[in-house]
């Protein structure tokens, strides 16, 4: 999954999938925490291409 494809209906069912319950009022924080690590994770696998 790339930054580009993560939304908060996608993060909520893989949240679900895992037994755990995104609340409304985190959804924001977390939607922007979970983009930034994927990032993170997409500029590492490039710097080791």
């Amino acid at each position: 999954m790339t930054e580009a494809e993560l939304d908060e209906p996608k993060l909520r069912a893989m949240l679900e999938a895992r037994g755990l319950r995104l609340r409304p009022e985190d959804a924001a924080a977390t939607l922007a925490t979970a983009s930034f690590l994927l990032r993170a994770a997409e500029l590492v696998r490039k710097a080791r291409a």
